[in-house]
């Protein structure tokens, strides 16, 4: 896409920016996830600022800048990000889980294995509470690579295992 006109996407969108307050967020996601899957983290992260001084709350920009903090290696920054959206969302299921397993790779980077594993662990009974497959799979991927930092090959061979099971299975 970079080579392919992706700019020429973010361009175009960015054009477009004289609107309401509704339409610029609208238009600065798109800005925002195209620029991030073409590889321009900068802009991405200026359009996702532009959300949040319209918007502070906005659940999606607020996770969209957890992880080009994490790009970033800002882990605290990347921390208060999931952790703003486990205290603006306290009911929902779904948030919690995505927010656990993000703060769990975070506990990971950071080396604490144990904390990682406690909030990958919180992550996956939300996941299989909610009957969320791809964040099953995607813990048990997570929980695999604690294990094999641990030296638990067998664990390590077992959890990643269990998260191809699940990919496989109907209706994944």
């Amino acid at each position: 896409l970079r080579n392919q006109g992706g700019k020429a996407i973010v361009d175009a969108l960015l054009i477009r920016v004289k609107q309401t307050q509704a339409e610029q967020i609208e238009l600065h996601r798109q800005i925002a996830a195209w620029a991030f899957l073409i590889g321009e983290i900068d802009q991405a992260e200026k359009s996702l600022k532009i959300i949040l001084s319209i918007n502070p709350d906005d659940l999606d920009a607020i996770n969209r800048m957890g992880h080009i903090h994490l790009l970033h290696g800002q882990l605290n920054d990347a921390e208060s990000c999931y952790n703003k959206l486990l205290k603006l969302q306290p009911n929902n299921l779904e948030c919690q889980a995505v927010s656990y397993g993000n703060l769990g790779l975070i506990s990971r980077t950071r080396g604490d294995l144990d904390e990682a594993e406690r909030r990958l662990r919180k992550a996956l009974d939300i996941d299989k509470q909610l009957g969320l497959k791809e964040g099953m799979a995607s813990d048990y991927g997570n929980l695999g690579v604690i294990s094999q930092t641990r030296g638990d090959l067998d664990e390590a061979a077992r959890l990643p295992r269990k998260a191809l099971e699940i990919d496989e299975q109907p209706g994944s």
